[in-house]
C-alpha cells in the first residue's frame, strides 16, 4: 500500500492522489502497454553519469525513470510526468534533461546507434517521442559546460543570483533563500512584532514614498502641459515665477521601433543588407538618428529606413534662478 506523507498541493487530499494513480497507471497506461515483454528493461530509476568533456573534469549524474533496449543498437529513455499541463512540442525539442541522458546512454553503450527520448504524460494518456542529432548533443555539452563555469565563477565571487520559478513552491530550502527568507522570518510574528520589524518598516515607507512620487510625477506632467499651453497662448519661451524662471523648449525626436518587435527585425535586416550594420552594430538608434540628420546615409537607404521612423515632440523645461531685472 502506498502512503502519501508529503502532499504539496493543499487542494488535493491523499484520496485524490490515490484516484489519479488508479486512473493514470492502471486504467490508462497499463492497458495501453500491457504485456511489457516486447523490449528489454535495462533499469528503473537508473543512475547514469554524463561526461561533458574527454578529460572527465565535468561529470553530471542523473536518474532515468526507465531505460530500455528495443533493438540492435536502439535504446529508449522514458520519463513519466503527472503534470496537468501538456507543453507544446517546441519545449521538448529544447529540453536538456533527457538529451543529457541520451549522451549518457551513448557513453555507456558503444553500440548505441540511436536513442529515443520518450515523455509519458499520464494525465493525457499521451507520449512525445524525439531524438537528438550528434551535432545537437555536442552543442548541448558545450552549453551545459558554459553554464557550470558561470555557476562556479558566481560561487567564487559569492554572487550566485537566485532565480525564481514555479518550482520554488516545492523547495524545502526556501527559508534559506534570499528571495523567501524574510517571508519565512516574519510569517510567525504577531501583528505588533511584524509592524515593528525593520525590514517591514523600510518596505512600507519605501512603498509610501514611491506612491507619493507617482502622484507628484502625475501632477508635474499636468503642470508641464499647462505651462506649454500658456506659453503658446501668450507667445512666450520664458515664464517667470516668484524666484525662479522656466525656459520652455520643444524639439523633434526621431523614434524607431522597440527592441524585439517585428518592425525592428525588418529594419535590422535592411541595414545588414546595406552594409551599414557594422557602423551601428546593435542598432544604436541614437547613432542612426544622427547619421540621418547629418545626411551621411545613402539616399536610397535613408528612404527605406524612413518608413520605420516616427517623429515625436519632446518637451523640456529648464529651471534656473530668477535674476531681478533693473528698471
Amino acid at each position: 500500500m502506498i502512503t502519501y506523507n508529503n502532499i504539496v498541493r493543499k487542494e488535493y487530499t491523499a484520496e485524490n492522489y490515490r484516484r489519479m494513480e488508479e486512473k493514470y497507471i492502471f486504467s490508462m497506461y497499463y492497458k495501453r502497454h500491457y504485456s511489457f515483454d516486447e523490449d528489454i528493461v535495462i533499469g528503473l530509476e537508473k543512475r547514469v553519469l554524463i561526461n561533458l568533456n574527454p578529460e572527465g573534469t565535468r561529470v553530471l549524474h542523473g536518474y532515468i525513470d526507465r531505460l530500455m533496449k528495443v533493438g540492435d543498437g536502439i535504446y529508449e529513455v522514458h520519463d513519466y510526468k503527472t503534470s496537468m499541463y501538456l507543453p507544446p512540442k517546441e519545449q521538448f525539442e529544447q529540453d536538456r534533461q533527457l538529451a543529457l541522458y541520451s549522451i549518457a546512454v551513448k557513453q555507456m553503450f558503444p553500440d548505441a546507434k540511436k536513442v529515443y527520448l520518450v515523455w509519458h504524460y499520464m494525465a493525457f494518456d499521451h507520449e512525445i517521442r524525439l531524438t537528438r542529432s550528434e551535432e545537437e548533443l555536442s552543442k548541448l555539452k558545450e552549453e551545459v559546460d558554459r553554464i557550470i563555469q558561470e555557476i562556479e565563477l558566481a560561487e567564487k565571487m559569492n554572487a550566485f543570483p537566485p532565480k525564481e520559478s514555479a518550482l520554488c513552491n516545492w523547495c524545502v530550502y526556501a527559508k534559506y533563500c534570499p528571495l523567501f527568507a524574510h517571508i519565512y522570518k516574519t510569517r510567525e510574528m504577531t501583528e505588533n512584532e511584524y509592524l515593528k520589524e525593520p525590514g517591514v518598516k523600510l518596505v512600507n515607507r519605501y512603498a509610501e514614498l514611491v506612491q507619493k512620487r507617482k502622484e507628484i510625477d502625475e501632477e508635474i506632467e499636468k503642470i508641464k502641459e499647462a505651462l506649454f499651453e500658456y506659453a503658446k497662448k501668450e507667445n512666450l519661451e520664458v515664464i517667470v515665477g516668484s524666484d525662479v524662471k522656466a525656459r520652455l523648449k520643444i524639439r523633434d525626436s526621431i523614434k524607431f521601433p522597440p527592441m524585439n518587435s517585428e518592425e525592428r527585425r525588418q529594419l535590422e535586416d535592411i541595414l545588414k543588407k546595406s552594409g551599414k550594420w557594422e557602423d551601428i552594430s546593435t542598432l544604436d538608434t541614437y547613432l542612426l538618428s544622427k547619421l540621418i540628420k547629418e545626411g551621411k546615409l545613402d539616399p536610397d537607404l535613408a528612404k527605406k529606413i524612413q518608413k520605420f521612423q516616427k517623429t515625436e515632440q519632446v518637451k523640456q523645461i529648464f529651471l534656473s534662478k530668477l535674476e531681478k531685472v533693473s528698471d
